[in-house]
């Protein structure tokens, strides 16, 4: 029961959306996160902050590198950029695995890149287009879903980023139980985020224009 729809929570990724009543649900490895009341919808809000040794372009590749989110984004099984996507702006499909008997969800997520030319600040949002492909029975798709990114430089090498995302996962799954056990999935995420970084084995394969501290 603990690790039902925790999956739901992983496109991740933000200036906060309007959020209230925030509560600390994990604080590990430097990563902090929150769940937030959520007026439009019964699902709590997430939102997840961290800090990341690496370049603001390094971090904003790895974002945009979408077909390499099974190696890090919590119970992605598939993941595929579609179309001829720019590198600033991609839309790409993926599937999540969910623990028996619960079906296997999918989404299509368009990523959107910006730059404060001044700030250096780099905004990510990420919304779903439910209808943009049939749907592959039995796996249930994702009606819902927007996540926002945003990456703070604060050195050369250093990168606060701060991400939240407002989903409904679908089907007929209690708002509760995915409430109870949402903070872990953000949580793993960035912990394999981080680890890709620090191991080296991210080599910016994906030429995003980012300008740095």
């Amino acid at each position: 029961m603990r690790h039902i729809f925790l999956f739901s929570l992983l496109h991740i990724s933000a200036a906060i959306y309007a959020q209230k009543d925030c509560v600390l649900r994990k604080e590990k490895d430097s990563i902090k996160v929150y769940t937030c009341d959520n007026d439009n919808s019964r699902f709590k809000t997430i939102r997840a902050t961290v800090i990341m040794n690496a370049t603001l372009s390094q971090v904003a590749s790895v974002i945009m590198d979408v077909e390499k989110y099974v190696d890090w984004q919590f119970n992605t099984i598939k993941s595929e950029a579609l179309e001829n996507s720019i590198s600033e702006d991609v839309t790409f499909y993926s599937e999540v695995k969910a623990p028996w008997p619960i079906a296997n969800r999918d989404l299509i997520i368009r990523i959107q890149l910006n730059q404060d030319k001044q700030t250096k600040v780099v905004t990510l949002t990420c919304n779903s287009l439910p209808k943009y492909l049939p749907e592959k029975k039995p796996i249930v798709r994702v009606p819902f879903s927007k996540a926002l990114w945003t990456l703070t430089p604060l050195s050369s090498a250093k990168v606060k980023i701060d991400y939240s995302i407002e989903i409904n996962p679908g089907g007929a799954v209690p708002p509760w139980m995915v409430n109870m056990v949402c903070a872990q999935a953000p949580y793993e995420s960035f912990r394999n985020f981080k680890a890709r970084l620090a191991s080296k084995k991210y080599n910016n394969k994906i030429a995003v224009t980012v300008s740095n501290y």
